[in-house]
């Protein structure tokens, strides 16, 4: 009778940790939401290093959301600087969970990758955004040409 007292002390004692840090990660998700806010509204300012520092916030507050890297990515192509915007854009597809996410980050992973002239590994990439939404007409245009 006391080992199975004890097992289920252990087993709560476990479920109580899991929800504190279900708790944590949930709050971390919502302040990294609030800061891409915030770094969009200074984009929309043109105030392009405030606003990388935002993303670069809510990166870091929730490294596996592929919103952060994904918006940082397209201020970065914004700006013309194609190496770290091709960085964050692979970011964002490895973070990507939903189809339209993967289809947003492939997508642009394959712009970016036309303006360095990797037309092969902008194809491939198209391919993808495509294989996630078959019927976006900008990617199908795009990996057409």
């Amino acid at each position: 009778m006391k080992y199975y007292t004890l097992l289920i002390i252990i087993f709560l004692g476990f479920i109580g940790f899991s929800q504190e840090e279900n708790k944590a990660q949930l709050k971390a998700e919502r302040q990294a939401t609030n800061l891409v806010y915030k770094a969009n509204e200074l984009l929309n300012e043109d105030n392009y290093v405030e606003a990388e520092m935002e993303y670069r916030k809510a990166i870091s507050e929730a490294p596996s959301k592929a919103v952060g890297a994904y918006n940082l990515a397209h201020s970065y192509y914004t700006k013309g600087s194609f190496d770290e915007a091709l960085f964050r854009s692979q970011e964002a597809v490895k973070n990507a969970t939903t189809k339209d996410e993967k289809h947003r980050a492939f997508h642009n992973t394959g712009n970016i990758l036309m303006q360095n002239d990797l037309c092969k590994e902008a194809v491939e990439a198209f391919k993808s955004a495509l294989r996630n939404n078959p019927i976006d007409e900008e990617t199908r245009y795009n990996f057409a040409l």
